[in-house]
């Protein structure tokens, strides 16, 4: 049940609320690409938001499991894309330095 949930929110995301492929997210290395990752950050922290409050309210307990799998879920999901995000700003930095112009040492 739980991998069904992980799709479903998986899907839900990517085709609903313009959250790009966390794949494509990872492979661009630039400041845009970690703004969408910020994008997709704040979208998915909104929908974790809306999920636990719906927990909060919900009394059918087959729902509410439902819903608590969809907030693990979308826990898991906010925290590989810190993961993400990490790396790509750690690449963006390497890329940044390889691109500078070499410093001529003092004479």
């Amino acid at each position: 049940m739980k991998d069904y949930v992980k799709n479903s929110v998986t899907l839900h995301a990517t085709s609903d609320d313009g959250i790009p492929d966390i794949n494509e997210l990872a492979k661009d290395i630039s400041a845009h690409g970690l703004r969408k990752i910020e994008e997709a950050q704040k979208i998915l922290q909104q929908k974790l938001n809306d999920a636990m409050e719906e927990v909060r309210k919900t009394s059918n307990s087959i729902w509410k499991m439902f819903l608590l799998l969809m907030v693990d879920s979308l826990e898991e999901a906010i925290c590989e894309l810190g993961k993400i995000k990490e790396q790509v700003a750690r690449e963006f930095q390497c890329q940044r330095e390889q691109q500078k112009p070499p410093t001529e040492p003092p004479k």
